[in-house]
């Protein structure tokens, strides 16, 4: 009780020392706004619970702005993350249930029509609709991936159109059933099932979208420069001008000198010196950045990445042991990929993945992922931790000859103890038979 009591009025003592510092400066700064939050959030989790909000760091009791506001950031970084991922998780639901109602719906009422007229074939009648229903689900998923979880996008009328985009699908599929099998076809339960997995849709993004904005997540959507860096990271990652493509003015914008490592905030194009997150005890940890996938490219050797981290953003990976630093952009579901433009010696590395900042400091990152590269494959692990499925495939590749052979052997056996079995039947069956004959 008296460590809740604690963390509270120290909440209350930072919050105090933001607002003071509003009301005298007239107008607070993003990054000071985005800390009134963080402590009104964390205030609130500890008057219910006692505890910190999930993600922030435990800090020891010392009243730091500058601690709080980098708290902030790398509470938000991970937030909006983490929302993005499952937003993106609840689009591929929303849009796999859509085409699944209407592809159930099809196939019924094709079922109906071959019971009132069987001599309609079921690929004809398959035919006549493929067109509008590969039109129809185009619409799906790219109506429900447009939807952005930012302040200026007005998600309800594009959910509308939506559902009124797929009825009218869902009638010219009608019409051309009708008119090739002469009898009526109805899809009015579809438009019912579409309507409530686009209702619950919206009120899952609505939720995300809540969370996210309260991060100032929006911004992450948003580059109002156009110079490839979102409006977040420029104020709450680089402190670059937000409305200017060249922050100093020089020959390449913020987001080209980001990309080739140079601080956008020199004047002489000074290289970003990068923490090495092996030695990094600080840095905000995330399950958010994340590698998937790594895949060698046989023709020429080379590795691809993919994995997911902050939306829109620029994330820089660290692979050891040779130490390779590559800068790479994620898209709006804060999925990247990369293909590295070198041969990696065959064996275990290690690969970080991480949000820096124009001085070089790690904000966010990883924890290190292993993964194997040898001559033919690149794995995520250990060696000899490799996928079962691909284990078993190689099997049967290598030893096909030998488990043809015991195929072959066991049907003999079988065979012969069938030809066996016969034989005694049959013996049997005479036996009985001249016993009752000769009674």
């Amino acid at each position: 009780m008296k460590n809740k009591i604690k963390y509270i009025v120290i909440s209350f003592s930072i919050a105090t020392i933001f607002v003071g510092h509003s009301i005298y400066a007239q107008e607070i700064s993003p990054i000071g706004k985005l800390a009134q939050n963080y402590i009104e959030r964390l205030t609130e989790d500890l008057s219910k619970t006692g505890s910190l909000v999930p993600g922030a760091k435990q800090k020891p009791v010392v009243v730091n702005p500058q601690a709080v506001e980098s708290d902030a950031i790398t509470e938000s970084i991970d937030t909006i993350s983490k929302t993005v991922n499952e937003l993106k998780d609840e689009k591929d639901k929303t849009i796999n249930q859509i085409k699944d109602s209407v592809k159930v719906d099809i196939d019924a009422t094709i079922t109906n029509i071959r019971k009132e007229k069987a001599d309609t074939p079921a690929h004809e009648l398959q035919k006549v609709v493929d067109e509008e229903r590969m039109v129809l689900f185009d619409k799906v998923s790219q109506g429900i991936n447009d939807i952005k979880p930012t302040k200026t996008d007005d998600n309800s009328k594009k959910i509308e159109q939506l559902k009124t985009d797929i009825g009218l699908s869902l009638d010219k599929i009608k019409d051309n059933l009708e008119e090739e099998s002469g009898l009526p076809a109805n899809f009015e339960k579809s438009k019912r099932d579409v309507g409530q997995t686009l209702l619950k849709f919206q009120d899952v993004l609505n939720q995300k979208k809540e969370i996210i904005e309260s991060r100032q997540g929006d911004l992450s959507f948003k580059d109002s420069d156009g110079d490839g860096i979102s409006d977040y990271d420029e104020i709450y990652l680089y402190k670059t001008d937000p409305t200017k493509a060249k922050t100093k003015g020089d020959g390449r914008t913020d987001g080209e000198k980001i990309r080739d490592g140079v601080d956008p905030l020199s004047d002489n194009e000074h290289k970003i010196i990068y923490q090495d997150p092996r030695e990094d005890k600080e840095s905000f940890v995330s399950d958010s950045y994340t590698l998937d996938k790594v895949e060698l490219v046989k023709e020429d050797k080379k590795l691809v990445f993919g994995g997911k981290a902050l939306p829109n953003s620029y994330v820089t990976l660290y692979i050891y042991s040779t130490p390779i630093i590559v800068t790479v952009k994620t898209d709006d579901s804060g999925k990247w990929n990369y293909q590295l433009d070198k041969e990696l010696e065959d064996g275990e590395h290690q690969i970080y993945v991480t949000s820096v900042d124009n001085s070089g400091k790690i904000v966010a990152r990883s924890n290190p992922i292993i993964f194997t590269k040898s001559a033919e494959a690149a794995v995520i692990g250990i060696a000899g931790s490799v996928d079962s499925s691909l284990t078993t495939q190689n099997f049967l590749k290598d030893n096909f000859i030998l488990i043809t052979l015991g195929l072959l052997i066991m049907v003999v056996v079988l065979g012969m103890m069938f030809v066996g079995n016969h034989k005694t039947i049959k013996s049997a069956l005479t036996e009985l038979k001249n016993q009752v004959n000769s009674k």
